[in-house]
C-alpha cells in the first residue's frame, strides 16, 4: 500500500488555479501504518544505491536480525542524521517535521496517476538544512511535450494556514528563478531530448511565464486547521503570468497531528538502526 492510498482527496478546480485537500484516513491503525509506510519509503529511497544497508536496517526493523554493528551501523547513521538526527542527538523538531512533510509530498507526487501523473520528480536532500528548491515535478502534455511545477513545501501547526501559504508564495516569488537555476545542472546528465532542453532553460521559462512553467504550494497541517472549500484564492493574483488550473496547484495534506506523525516516522527509522 503506497503513501497516497492513505488519503482521501477532494479536488477543487477553479478557472485559473486548482487546489486539493488530501485528508489522512483517521483510524488509529491506519495512522500508524502511514507512519511506517513513509519511514520505510524514505529509507528505501535514500539507500537505493546501498542495498546492503537498507537490508540491514529493514531486517532489524522487522526483528529478523540483531541491530547493525561496526561499519554498517556507522554508515546507516549518516543517512539518518541529516533529517532526523540520532537517538542521542535528535534533530531540531521544527526542521524534522518540515523534512517529513517534504518526503510526504515527494511520495504523493511520485504515486499520482492519470492526469496528475509525473514523469519525473526531484527528491528532497539527505539533510533538512540544505538550501534550494523544495520540489520539482515534471508532467507530460497532450501534445507530447513537457511542463514543470516548482513546489514550495511547508508544514503548518496551528490556526489558519493562510499565513503559511502566503509565506510560500513569497518564497517562490523571491527565489523561484534561483532555485531553478540550481537545477539546470541536472541537464548535463540527461540524454539529448525534450527533458534536457527544458531543464537547461528552467529559469528562462519561469521568468518568461512560458506555458511549460507552473508553481505549486504543498502544506502539511493538522486536520483541525484544514479550511473549508476556499483556499489558495490569491494564487493567480500573486502569479498572474502562470495562471491556469494546471499551472498553479495548491495541496493541503491534512494529517491527524503533524508533530505526532513526524515523531512516529522518526521512531520507526530509529528502530532499524
Amino acid at each position: 500500500m503506497g503513501v497516497v492510498e492513505h488519503f482521501s482527496v477532494q479536488p477543487n478546480p477553479k478557472s485559473d488555479y486548482s487546489w486539493y485537500l488530501a485528508s489522512q484516513k483517521t483510524a488509529d491503525e491506519a495512522r500508524r501504518e502511514l507512519a511506517r509506510t513513509l519511514a520505510v519509503s524514505i529509507m528505501q529511497h535514500n539507500l537505493r544505491g546501498a542495498e546492503h544497508l537498507f537490508l540491514a536496517w529493514d531486517e532489524h526493523l522487522n526483528a529478523r536480525a540483531a541491530a547493525p554493528t561496526g561499519t554498517v551501523r556507522e554508515a546507516l547513521r549518516n543517512y539518518v542524521t541529516g533529517g532526523f538526527g540520532l537517538p542521542e542527538r535528535p534533530a531540531n523538531q521544527d526542521h524534522m517535521q518540515g523534512y517529513v512533510v517534504q518526503y510526504l509530498w515527494y511520495f504523493i507526487a511520485c504515486e499520482q496517476t492519470g492526469r496528475r501523473r509525473a514523469v519525473r520528480v526531484e527528491s528532497p536532500p539527505l539533510s533538512s538544512l540544505e538550501h534550494g528548491a523544495d520540489g520539482l515535478s515534471v508532467h507530460g502534455t497532450k501534445g507530447g511535450g513537457l511542463r514543470f511545477i516548482l513546489w514550495e513545501i511547508k508544514k503548518h501547526s496551528t490556526g489558519e494556514a493562510s499565513s503559511t501559504i502566503s509565506q510560500a508564495y513569497s518564497q517562490l516569488e523571491e527565489r523561484g528563478a534561483r532555485y531553478l537555476a540550481q537545477l539546470t545542472a541536472l541537464a548535463e546528465r540527461m540524454p539529448v531530448g525534450n527533458m534536457r532542453d527544458m531543464y537547461s532553460r528552467l529559469p528562462d521559462h519561469w521568468i518568461d511565464g512560458d506555458d511549460c512553467a507552473g508553481a505549486g504550494v504543498f502544506v502539511g497541517l493538522n486536520q483541525s486547521s484544514a479550511p473549508g472549500r476556499r483556499c489558495f484564492s490569491t494564487f493567480p493574483q500573486r502569479f498572474p503570468r502562470l495562471a491556469g488550473r494546471r499551472r498553479l496547484l495548491g495541496v493541503l495534506a491534512a494529517l491527524h497531528n503533524v508533530a505526532q506523525f513526524s515523531d512516529e516516522v522518526r521512531a520507526v527509522i530509529w528502530t532499524g538502526l
